[in-house]
């Protein structure tokens, strides 16, 4: 008798690292991403954000990746706003919220 393929199940109904809510951190890349579209500038730091926020949404809703992937993608994302510089930050960009969230959602 085999071990059934996660990948054969939706990404929510596969076992997850329970510090990860994947529809929570969908719903928060979303409200990022929105929000980022939102920061007027081609600065290279706002590049990065944008293909590291696609490289995460890929990452959250790819059936085959990892509880590793997920969470090392949500902390490479947390790590980005951290540094993102003050002066790219509009009125409508509040990098600490986003900051408390990820780190809620990955149990920090």
């Amino acid at each position: 008798m085999g071990i059934p393929s996660q990948t054969s199940q939706p990404l929510e109904n596969q076992p997850r690292d329970p510090d990860i809510d994947i529809v929570e951190a969908r719903r928060l890349l979303d409200a990022l991403e929105r929000d980022v579209q939102g920061l007027d500038g081609h600065a290279p730091d706002l590049a990065v954000l944008r293909a590291e926020i696609q490289a995460l949404r890929h990452v959250l809703h790819t059936d085959g990746s990892t509880p590793e992937q997920m969470h090392s993608g949500l902390h490479d994302m947390r790590d980005r706003l951290h540094d993102f510089p003050e002066e790219l930050k509009g009125d409508a960009f509040q990098a600490g919220r986003y900051l408390a969230e990820l780190g809620r959602i990955l149990g920090l």
